[in-house]
């Protein structure tokens, strides 16, 4: 996949990511690990985050055993940046607990989910994603297809020709448009992506 649809890809899925910046990792995983089983609000968010960057193969075994327990929490956007850091980590044993979380009742959590099974390389992943292209929510749906065109699957083809020309859906971004045109590209699909792009408003 070329870099310009893997940017573009990135910028679709940041759309599931809550307004907060995560600060610089002045932490260390135990302080972390502490604040995310203790701490309150956002700092419990912002230790998910980091245990996420930060899980290397002496942490790891520490770091997932947390993120997976706090799936369940009352906190949508804790159990969206945990699922995010699963992702980042990519370890195929949390490949069901993130598929658990494609059916969390809250959307951006489920738009998460996608897209860390979209950066796990398991069969398993396939399936889930596919019936994630039903969803109500479109950015849930085109996070899945997304994910499922990284791996050379095209089930998600009728969802990118969806996004791109529904345009008359204001909850559809112009970013959201050409990461689905420029994966349509990178999935050899007949149709001009000029074609696609002349259609996405300004």
């Amino acid at each position: 996949m070329k870099f310009k649809s893997l940017l573009l890809v990135a910028i679709a899925f940041a759309f599931t990511a809550s307004a907060y910046a995560a600060p610089e990792k002045a932490k260390g995983v135990d302080e972390y690990l502490k604040d995310l089983m203790y701490g309150y609000g956002k700092e419990r968010v912002v230790a998910a985050y980091n245990l996420g960057e930060m899980a290397d193969n002496m942490n790891a075994p520490r770091i997932i055993p947390a993120l997976r327990e706090v799936l369940s929490d009352g906190d949508a956007d804790l159990r969206k940046t945990a699922v995010r850091s699963l992702g980042k980590i990519a370890d195929i044993n949390t490949v069901p607990d993130i598929i658990g979380a494609l059916k969390d009742k809250n959307k951006e959590v489920r738009a998460a989910a996608a897209e860390s099974l979209g950066k796990i390389k398991s069969p398993n992943t396939v399936p889930p994603l596919k019936d994630a292209l039903k969803d109500s929510d479109k950015v849930v749906k085109l996070n899945a297809a997304l994910a499922l065109g990284m791996k050379g699957d095209r089930a998600g083809v009728p969802v990118f020709t969806e996004i791109i020309f529904d345009v008359a859906d204001k909850n559809v971004s112009r970013q959201m448009r050409i990461a689905a045109a420029n994966m349509l590209k990178d999935l050899k699909e007949k149709t001009s992506i000029k074609t696609f792009l002349k259609l996405i408003p300004d």
